[in-house]
């Protein structure tokens, strides 16, 4: 659905996707008070735009840079939301799924 394909337990989502329509497609939700898309909601946290393979956290959900390039977010793939508890568990000792 969209531009989305499962991939390892999350899913890889173009970056130019608005945030609403993938809170919609995947009964997520991600903060749509601020940018419209992924691109814009990861590059306002960062204040960045990051390499690929760089990682990080949106409210619980676990965000990986697949593909960019200088002027943008390309690809990102997106897990599961985490609750704080497994978010600040090290990962060999996290819940699968």
């Amino acid at each position: 659905d969209l531009a989305s394909v499962v991939l390892f337990g999350g899913l890889l989502i173009w970056a130019v996707l608005e945030v609403i329509v993938i809170n919609r497609s995947q009964d997520w939700d991600l903060p749509t008070d601020g940018p419209k898309t992924i691109n814009g909601l990861i590059v306002e946290q960062l204040e960045t735009i990051p390499k690929p393979g760089t990682s990080l956290d949106i409210d619980g959900y676990p965000i990986e840079i697949v593909e960019s390039d200088d002027n943008r977010i390309r690809t990102v793939r997106i897990g599961e939301r985490r609750t704080i508890v497994e978010a600040m568990m090290p990962e060999e000792t996290q819940p699968p799924g």
